[in-house]
């Protein structure tokens, strides 16, 4: 008699149990990501790089980040040796600079999403 209530109770479990494997491997997609990932994508992306503006902000943006490194670095390294005006004057180098980075920054970021809608 229990092998008789065994068996139903068996199946029962299997029936309910593959149902939740199937979600455990439900995938998302991320159609955003799916689409930039097309070669339409990455034609435009290209085109976009090589235009002048876009690739003139590119060089900007790595200059002002290489500017800006070797300030903190000079700043850093010989910060016992300079006056407080000295140390004051980089500092405010270093902030005009990050700024500006982070303008330029802006500018490329608009002009990649406005390619990825595109």
């Amino acid at each position: 008699m229990k092998k008789l209530l065994f068996i139903p109770a068996l199946l029962i479990s299997l029936l309910v149990s593959v149902p939740l494997l199937a979600i455990e491997r439900a995938a998302v997609i991320d159609m955003r990501t799916a689409v930039l990932a097309t070669q339409i994508a990455n034609d435009a992306f290209k085109a976009l790089e090589e235009e002048s503006e876009y690739a003139g902000n590119v060089e900007k943006a790595k200059l002002l980040q290489s500017e800006r490194q070797s300030l903190a670095e000079k700043l850093q390294k010989d910060a016992e040796t300079l006056s407080q005006e000295e140390i004051a004057d980089m500092q405010r180098d270093i902030q005009e600079k990050s700024k500006d980075l982070e303008f330029i920054m802006g500018k490329i970021q608009a002009e990649q999403n406005e390619t990825a809608e595109k």
